[in-house]
C-alpha cells in the first residue's frame, strides 16, 4: 500500500502542475483576447484539480465579455438596419414628392391655357 500512496502523491503533483499550465495558457490567451483558445485551455483542466474554482472564474470573465460583446454587435447591427430603413424611406419620399411636383407642374400648366376657341372653317 506504500506505492500506491506515493503514486497518488505523484498523481496529485502531476494534477496541480497540469492545471497551474493550462490555467496560464487561458489567461494568456485571454490577454490577447482569444477567447476560443482559452477555452479549449480551460476546457482541459480536470474537475478535481486544484485550481478548477479559479479557471470558473476566468471562464466567467471570458463569457461576460463575450455576452457584452454580443450585445454591442447586436445593438450596432440594429442601428445599421434602422439607418438604411430611413434612408430607403427619405429615397420613397424623395420619389413622391417628385411626383406630385410633376403633377403639380402639369395642373398648373392646364389651367393656365387660353380661354380662346379659334374655330377654322374649311371650304369645299
Amino acid at each position: 500500500m506504500d506505492c500506491y500512496s506515493d503514486v497518488e502523491a505523484l498523481l496529485k503533483q502531476i494534477n496541480v502542475g497540469l492545471c497551474s499550465k493550462y490555467l496560464g495558457e487561458a489567461r494568456g490567451h485571454w490577454a490577447n483576447r482569444n477567447s476560443s483558445s482559452a477555452a479549449n485551455a480551460l476546457a482541459k483542466i480536470n474537475a478535481s484539480s486544484p485550481c478548477y474554482q479559479e479557471s470558473l472564474q476566468v471562464a466567467k470573465e471570458i463569457s461576460g465579455y463575450l455576452d457584452e460583446k454580443e450585445q454591442r454587435d447586436w445593438d450596432l447591427n440594429y442601428e445599421k438596419y434602422k439607418d438604411n430603413l430611413a434612408v430607403k424611406n427619405r429615397k420613397l419620399d424623395n420619389a413622391a414628392s417628385m411626383i406630385k411636383a410633376a403633377r403639380d407642374v402639369g395642373v398648373a400648366y392646364g389651367k393656365n391655357q387660353p380661354k380662346s376657341v379659334t374655330y377654322t372653317r374649311i371650304i369645299k
